[in-house]
C-alpha cells in the first residue's frame, strides 16, 4: 500500500523533541514567560507553536506588531538555543476589495469560484467573510507560496501548522446571499447544473455536504487555451489538504536548503510523502486519551508515522492548559512521570557516542530497539543507506545494555548526548538526525492504558 500511495518521508531532529503550544497566548510576553519556566526548570524545548493569537486580526500571512511585536526578535533567540518556533495558518483568506494580495488572487482566477455569483465563493473564518484557494489551479499554489514569503519576510519560521484545511468554513457552503441549509437550496446558472451535488439521494447524517465546508457545487476553474475547464469541489473535497501540503513543502524546501517539515489537520491517501499530522481538537477525557494511543497506531497503516494528539486534550482541560501540543511521545503529564518512576530505566551508553538511553523492559526485564539518524542532506538516506544505526539490547538481571554500531555516516563523532522517549538536551548534533526511537515503546503504552483503566475503575 505505501509503495503504492508513496513512501513517507524521514522527519529532521528536532520534530521528535518535546513542543510547547496553547491557544491563548494573547501577548508575546505570555511566550516569553512559558520559555523562561521551561529554562528555570532545566526541561529542554524543541520548539514553540504559536496559534492564531500572533495574527493582525486572525489574517493569514500577518504578525500583529502590537501585541506580538518583536516576534522576529524572539524567534531569532529561539534559533541561537537550537528552539524552533512554528506558527499557524488556515486555508481562508481575508475577502477584502483593498486587498493587494485578494486583487492578485482574483486575476489569476487563484480562488474557488462559486455556482451562483461565477465569482469567488465567499465563506467565512477567524478574520470574518473569507475565500479559498481553488488547487486545481497551478495559480492557487503560486498564491500560496506569495504569502508564506510574507510571513517568511516577517519571521523566519522554522515549519508550518496548517489547521482547518478539511477546508473548514463558519457558513455551510457559499456565504454570500445564498441558502445552503438541508433540502433549501438556491443557485444560479453554472456550466455544470449548481443543483446536482445538492439534491442527491443520501445525505450523510442528513445534513447538507457543504455544512461548515465549502459549497459541493462550488468549482476550481482552470484556464486553458483550448477551453477553460471546471473542476467541481464535490470531486476534490478530500484533495484540499493533500495540495496544501505538498505546496507548503516544496516552498519550505525550496527556502530554507533542508528537509521541511509540515504538520497538516486533515489528510489524504498519500499525504505522508511531504507531511505529518496532529489529531486535531479533542477533549480532556480519559476515553479520548485511550482513543488517541489506537489513533496513534493507526496512522502507521496509513503512512504518516510521526502523528500526535494534543496532551491531554483540548477541551474541558482538567490537567493541563488549552492545547499543549504537539508532543511526539506517550504522555508527557504526571501520569507519564509515574509510569516512569515504576516501570522505566535509564542508562547511559556507548564512550564514543554517548547517549542516554530510556528503557522500558517487558516482564521478564528485558528490551530491545534501534536508533536511526543522519545528516539530513540526503533524500531518502535509508535506500541510499547513508545513515548510522544503533542497535539496543538490554537486561535489568544482568544489569547492562548492549549496543552495536552499524554504517557510521561521520555523523556520529559531533552528536551530543541524548535521552530518548522522554526528551534530549539542546546543546546536540546541528547536523545529525534522529530517527527512530522504539525501546519496547509498546510496553509504555501499555502501562499507561492499564494505568488509566485503573483510574477509571
Amino acid at each position: 500500500y505505501h509503495s503504492f500511495i508513496g513512501r513517507p518521508y524521514l522527519p529532521p531532529m528536532w520534530t521528535l523533541g518535546y513542543h510547547q503550544c496553547r491557544w491563548g497566548w494573547k501577548t508575546l510576553d505570555k511566550v516569553k514567560n512559558m520559555v523562561d519556566s521551561f529554562e528555570r526548570a532545566d526541561f529542554p524545548l524543541d520548539a514553540v507553536w504559536s496559534d492564531i493569537n500572533y495574527m493582525q486580526n486572525y489574517r493569514e500571512f500577518t504578525v500583529d506588531n502590537a501585541t506580538y511585536k518583536g516576534l522576529d526578535e524572539f524567534v531569532g533567540k529561539l534559533h541561537e538555543k537550537g528552539m524552533h518556533w512554528i506558527p499557524i495558518l488556515n486555508p481562508a483568506i481575508k475577502y477584502d476589495l483593498n486587498s493587494s494580495y485578494y486583487k492578485k488572487g482574483e486575476e489569476m482566477n487563484a480562488f474557488v469560484m462559486s455556482a451562483t455569483t461565477k465569482k469567488s465563493m465567499v465563506g467565512r473564518g477567524w478574520m470574518g467573510t473569507a475565500v479559498y484557494l481553488a488547487w486545481m489551479n497551478p495559480n492557487a499554489s503560486t498564491m500560496w507560496h506569495i504569502g508564506l514569503k510574507r510571513l517568511y519576510d516577517q519571521v523566519k519560521y522554522d515549519s508550518i501548522w496548517m489547521d482547518m484545511n478539511e477546508a473548514a468554513n463558519f457558513c455551510s457552503g457559499d456565504c454570500e446571499g445564498v441558502k445552503t441549509e438541508f433540502n433549501d437550496t438556491v443557485h444560479g446558472t453554472d456550466p455544470h447544473d449548481p443543483k446536482e451535488f445538492d439534491d442527491l439521494p443520501y445525505h450523510p447524517g442528513k445534513l447538507y455536504l457543504g455544512y461548515k465546508t465549502l459549497s459541493p457545487s462550488s468549482y476550481h476553474l482552470v484556464n486553458d487555451p483550448y477551453g477553460d475547464k471546471f473542476y467541481k469541489e464535490y470531486n476534490l473535497h478530500s484533495l484540499y489538504a493533500f495540495h496544501q501540503a505538498n505546496s507548503t513543502y516544496r516552498f519550505l524546501a525550496e527556502i530554507q536548503k533542508r528537509r521541511p517539515f509540515v504538520m497538516t489537520k486533515a489528510n489524504f491517501a498519500g499525504t505522508g510523502r511531504f507531511a505529518y499530522k496532529w489529531q486535531g481538537d479533542n477533549y480532556s477525557t480519559w476515553k479520548d486519551m485511550r482513543y488517541s494511543i489506537p489513533w496513534v497506531f493507526s496512522y502507521q497503516l496509513f503512512g504518516i508515522p510521526l502523528v500526535g494528539a494534543d496532551v491531554c486534550g483540548l477541551i474541558l482541560l482538567p490537567i493541563m492548559p488549552k492545547r499543549n501540543c504537539v508532543h511526539v511521545g506517550c504522555s508527557w503529564d504526571r501520569l507519564f512521570q509515574e509510569a516512569l518512576k515504576e516501570k522505566v530505566k535509564r542508562v547511559t551508553v556507548l564512550d564514543d557516542l554517548p547517549l542516554e538511553v530510556i528503557v522500558a523492559p517487558d516482564e521478564k526485564g528485558e528490551a530491545k530497539g534501534n536508533i536511526i539518524f543522519d545528516n539530513e542532506k540526503a533524500a531518502n538516506p535509508i535506500i541510499s543507506k547513508e545513515y548510522t544505526e544503533i542497535k539496543f539490547e538490554f537486561s535489568m538481571k544482568e544489569k547492562k545494555l548492549m549496543s552495536t554500531l552499524q554504517g557510521r555516516t561521520g555523523c556520529t563523532k559531533r552528536l551530543k548526548p541524548l535521552t530518548l522517549l522522554l526528551f534530549w538536551e539542546r546543546n546536540r548534533c546541528p547536523t545529525c538526525n534522529l530517527r527512530v526511537f522504539m525501546i519496547n515503546w509498546v510496553n509504555c503504552l501499555q502501562y499507561l492504558e492499564s494505568t488509566i483503566q485503573q483510574r477509571e475503575n
